[in-house]
């Protein structure tokens, strides 16, 4: 009943819980509830903090794909399970693993909840989730440059060359958080040679592979707590990443499709401007204004998943109205809607969307909090 409960001041939002973030004055009505999940999707990959090449996130359950490490190979961008977060080894321990299984909660609350998280996981994370098997070119996508070199090893001739080329390996691995591994009992002492390099090759894609099960599979365990992953096989692989991650890019015409305008003239001059500044907006700048408006990064994948319209209204302060240029627009994520005054040219508007975008990060327009308990000791 409280995953399915929309409360009469929720604005809409399903949710589970209620939000109160320390020293900002806003009330959730499904605006706070919503940055969360975008906060957390920020924890595990720091978006917002710019990650470098081979940089952890704040939290041990994602690391960078291999390819982002080495800089090259298809999906920089992506992220993959910690394979050594949960192990006896880690600093973390096993209980690390609650962790997976916390995330799978929360994702599965998400998508209970109409709610896209951002998650940048490539295939080899999405496929075994809906029962699709995993092959050798899964491990290329993730790590371009072990893909390369088993492959080598595999294919070369026999020459005196190839033979010392094999002599510089042993019976091991590197995961994708590059910690190394034996393939076998004492694999770690035992030198290759050319005559058993297919069997290295063998088990290294095999390990590759499989490094993340247990994570896997306490991620999986946590979805089914909260979705019925039972039917996860009917979705192909990228159907369910749209279901849990919606459209990576903010789409200008659905957005424009979902609107609707209060007090103010769809035909204006400063509202045509306004969708004209939107779609020469960079993705990145896109995605700010719907995390400024809406308190999430992803759209819903059509305009039937929209839970509410955007609304674009006129602004309520008598000077925004009357001096429009030195006002800057006001949003309301719980109810997806910006205040926007009527500038008096397109550059305006857009020096000034800009500004209010970048430069948004808190929630504090609801209540004024004049020793803000958060902020007490700064």
């Amino acid at each position: 009943f409280r995953r399915a409960y929309t409360g009469k001041g929720h604005g809409g939002q399903k949710r589970a819980f209620k939000v109160k973030f320390l020293g900002e004055g806003v009330n959730d009505y499904g605006g706070p509830y919503r940055a969360v999940f975008e906060q957390i999707v920020d924890e595990l990959q720091m978006d917002q903090v710019e990650l470098t090449k081979g940089e952890q996130g704040l939290l041990p359950l994602l690391v960078p794909c291999p390819n982002r490490r080495s800089g090259s190979g298809t999906n920089q961008d992506k992220f993959v399970l910690n394979p050594s977060c949960g192990t006896i080894s880690a600093a973390v321990g096993p209980i690390a693993l609650e962790l997976h299984r916390f995330l799978g909660k929360l994702v599965g609350t998400a998508v209970r909840h109409g709610l896209q998280m951002g998650l940048d996981l490539p295939s080899v994370v999405w496929r075994p989730l809906v029962g699709l098997p995993l092959n050798r070119h899964h491990v290329e996508d993730i790590d371009v440059v072990a893909f390369n070199t088993l492959t080598k090893l595999e294919t070369m001739p026999l020459s005196r060359d190839a033979v010392e080329y094999c002599k510089q390996f042993t019976f091991t691995t590197h995961l994708s958080d590059g910690t190394e591994v034996p393939l076998r009992p004492d694999g770690e002492t035992q030198q290759l040679d050319f005559a058993s390099r297919e069997k290295y090759v063998d088990l290294s894609f095999a390990k590759r592979l499989v490094e993340s099960g247990p994570q896997l599979a306490a991620l999986r365990e946590g979805l089914s707590a909260v979705i019925p992953m039972e039917i996860a096989g009917l979705f192909t692989a990228k159907e369910l990443e749209t279901l849990v991650c919606g459209r990576r890019e903010v789409d200008v015409a659905l957005l424009k499709q979902c609107t609707e305008y209060e007090d103010v003239d769809p035909t204006s001059a400063h509202i045509v401007a306004f969708w004209q500044v939107l779609e020469e907006f960079p993705p990145d700048d896109r995605t700010l204004f719907l995390l400024f408006v809406w308190a999430r990064s992803r759209m819903p994948n059509s305009a039937k998943d929209f839970p509410m319209n955007f609304k674009i209204q006129a602004p309520h302060d008598q000077g925004a109205r009357s001096q429009p240029d030195l006002y800057l627009p006001h949003a309301q994520t719980c109810f997806f809607s910006l205040s926007l005054p009527a500038y008096s040219t397109k550059a305006i508007l857009k020096a000034k969307l800009l500004y209010a975008i970048q430069n948004s990060p808190n929630m504090d327009a609801d209540v004024r909090l004049h020793n803000a308990e958060g902020w007490a000791d700064a």
